[in-house]
């Protein structure tokens, strides 16, 4: 089955620093939740996040979901056909809405000698593309968090006001409006050393793009780098390094 990375970055105003880890966790978590109900079961899903970001690649998402059958029982058999065999106005309701053909209805009758027409439904084959903007936008609006807020005349409440979406299956952009944004295809640098609009050709170029923005989304990596440059700026002093984990995920 042919598969492909799955990029979502939210764009926002500064987010409380306790909040870029959990919610960047909630993200994936979420998204793993809906890719999987939906049938795009991905391999996995990386979190990401900054002050200003929280974002999400999901790993060898299906282009289609998985084709299936679900059995659906309808009316009884002596309301779906006359005595002849002829189907009757029942049948033919219950034929289309469950998206068969009437003469595709099977007539059982179960344990109890009762006879009812059944239909064997269709489910899945559906295209990625055409499912995920639905989806994604279902995270921005859903994404738990214990405060959010409202701004402007925008009805989907979020941590922080929503300032750009990216969002793109392999090398195909998704469009989507979430929180009265449109998704584009570039993220945003460092405020300060690269402010500018950031090309994203693809979830594999992500990490790397970011990087040379001056910007590293990766949370455990910040977190390395950061206890490491304490670590020698310390031992150049000949002092120790106070290990706070609670104030380093702050930095």
């Amino acid at each position: 089955m042919a598969t492909s990375d799955l990029l979502f970055e939210i764009g926002t105003e500064e987010l409380p620093s306790w909040y870029v880890s959990q919610g960047s966790a909630a993200l994936a978590e979420l998204l793993q939740q809906r890719l999987t109900a939906a049938g795009f079961i991905p391999a996995g899903v990386n979190a990401y996040g900054t002050p200003r970001r929280l974002a999400v690649i999901a790993r060898d998402v299906p282009l289609t979901s998985p084709e299936r059958f679900e059995e659906r029982r309808g009316p009884p058999a002596s309301a779906a056909f006359t005595a002849d065999g002829a189907p009757t106005k029942a049948a033919e309701a219950f034929a289309a809405g469950s998206g068969v053909a009437v003469a595709e209805l099977e007539v059982r009758e179960n344990d109890k000698g009762a006879s009812y027409v059944w239909a064997q439904v269709r489910r899945g084959g559906e295209e990625a593309v055409a499912v995920l903007p639905d989806l994604l936008a279902g995270l921005v609006a859903d994404l738990p968090a214990p405060r959010k807020m409202r701004w402007a005349d925008e009805p989907v409440a979020f941590v922080r006001p929503v300032s750009w979406l990216l969002a793109s299956l392999g090398d195909v952009p998704l469009n989507l409006t979430a929180a009265g944004v449109d998704s584009g295809d570039v993220s945003r640098g460092h405020r300060f050393l690269a402010p500018g609009p950031v090309a994203v050709g693809s979830p594999a170029d992500y990490v790397a793009a970011l990087g040379a923005a001056s910007v590293d989304v990766d949370i455990a990596e910040r977190r390395r780098r950061l206890r490491e440059a304490g670590q020698e700026l310390a031992a150049s002093e000949g002092l120790t390094l106070y290990q706070d984990d609670d104030l380093l995920d702050e930095v």
